[in-house]
């Protein structure tokens, strides 16, 4: 392992431990809104919340198609 690749890896691993102490915030956040706003869909997923757990399952898609126009 270069240094440059030390450095780079050490930069990255601050990053992420960074990330890692927002999550507990962002987390409760989010629990707050959707009981707020009794958010049950948001982005393409099924949201419940179970306690502090956010329970959340991928929503079907569905394909679109653009009718045609008589003009």
């Amino acid at each position: 392992m270069t240094l440059k690749e030390a450095a780079k890896l050490f930069r990255s691993l601050k990053y992420y431990e960074k990330l890692n102490r927002e999550i507990p915030t962002k987390k409760s956040r989010l629990v707050c809104l959707i009981q707020q706003y009794e958010i049950k869909c948001l982005n393409g997923y099924e949201i419940e919340l179970d306690g502090d757990r956010i329970l959340y399952r991928k929503l079907p898609t569905e394909s679109y198609r653009q009718l045609d126009l008589d003009l």
